[in-house]
């Protein structure tokens, strides 16, 4: 059998001796190797949130009770129950690979900013002006 994907627990054998070592994570994290005639188990990670690609910012949220168990077989794989693991994207804006221990600590959702007395009086006369474009427009002399 091969080498198992990423996280992925390493292949079968079959009536060899030879073991496949499981896919690897990063940060330690990998599948278990395979055995003469099982599978290895697979990898665990991420409980809450697993970024695989892409990018996550985590803003005014909690997490609690996370588990994690590596699949069984042959070997059983590693895990790891930090609530959010980066595989290959950013968390928070850092693309640190592995558990990310303190992505949670975001803080409060920013409130969205007020537009005031000012804001409200140009945002209405943006709106008059732009009325008596679109009126100009529509009133074309006729031919």
């Amino acid at each position: 059998g091969g080498a198992g994907g990423p996280g992925g627990g390493g292949g079968a054998s079959g009536a060899s001796a030879t073991s496949s070592p499981g896919g690897s994570l990063g940060a330690g994290i990998s599948g278990g190797a395979s055995g003469a005639n099982t599978g290895g188990g697979g990898a665990a990670a991420g409980p809450s949130i697993f970024v695989a690609a892409g990018s996550v910012t985590i803003l005014g949220s909690a997490s609690s009770g996370e588990q994690a168990t590596g699949g069984a077989g042959a070997a059983a794989g590693a895990a790891d129950a930090t609530a959010v693991f980066n595989f290959g994207g950013m968390v928070n804006g850092s693309a640190a690979q592995g558990p990310v221990p303190n992505a949670f600590a975001g803080g409060p959702v920013p409130a969205v900013p007020a537009l005031g007395d000012v804001g409200l009086a140009l945002f209405a006369l943006g709106l008059v002006a732009a009325g008596l474009v679109s009126g100009r427009r529509r009133a074309s002399p006729a031919a």
